[in-house]
């Protein structure tokens, strides 16, 4: 029997080509976003670094000490050896401390404190201010040691001394971050054989037998 055309149904077909093209490039664009930290991850990470940092930081700062110890060692060394040669030529005998001490100046030379600077460079402008040091090429080791980094101190932050403030640092003040020992300070009386001078323009062999 033949059925009538009005009562055929079409097929039912929910596929719809436009709605799966924007759900696949939904789908794609998810996958594609990279999975961001949550808030607590992220104080997780910022914690442990923390921890890690704390850790750290006294090794660095004790391997930077050891660093600098090693620096100071080896130029003193070199001063050291410098001094020496310095006495082979001069009667055996340590520099003064001020120029004075070893001769009579004529009025118009400038009285140098040596012991504060034996070598190293020249002192800036705004520390030759408050007195007259001697340039780097009259330190009286500076024939000796003519390297003048060897007379910076890795570990030299400069200070103040009797109004002077020898910044940033005493290298870059005064040429010169070591200073011949003398005077000791007060508490040394009594127990060095000459605090004031101590070994400024004493022969080597100076020290008497204990």
């Amino acid at each position: 029997m033949k059925k009538h055309a009005s009562t055929l149904t079409p097929p039912q077909n929910d596929w719809n080509p436009i709605m799966t093209e924007a759900a696949l490039m939904r789908s794609l664009n998810r996958r594609r976003r990279p999975a961001a930290f949550t808030l607590i991850e992220l104080l997780v990470v910022i914690a442990i670094l923390a921890i890690l940092a704390a850790l750290l930081l006294p090794a660095l700062s004790k391997a930077k000490q050891q660093g600098q110890k090693a620096k100071c060692l080896s130029n003193l060394h070199q001063i050291g050896l410098g001094l020496k040669m310095y006495l082979n030529e001069n009667r055996d005998t340590f520099p003064p401390f001020w120029a004075s001490q070893a001769t009579t100046l004529p009025p118009n030379q400038p009285d140098y404190p040596h012991g504060i600077v034996l070598g190293g460079g020249d002192a800036s402008p705004a520390t030759l201010r408050y007195g007259p040091l001697p340039p780097a090429r009259e330190r009286l080791l500076a024939t000796y040691v003519p390297a003048r980094e060897t007379f910076r101190c890795s570990a030299d932050r400069g200070f103040e001394a009797f109004g002077i403030p020898w910044r940033p640092t005493v290298f870059e003040a005064t040429g010169c971050s070591y200073r011949f020992n003398r005077p000791l300070p007060l508490d040394y009386d009594g127990v060095a054989e000459d605090p004031g001078w101590n070994l400024a323009l004493k022969t080597e062999n100076w020290a008497p037998d204990s």
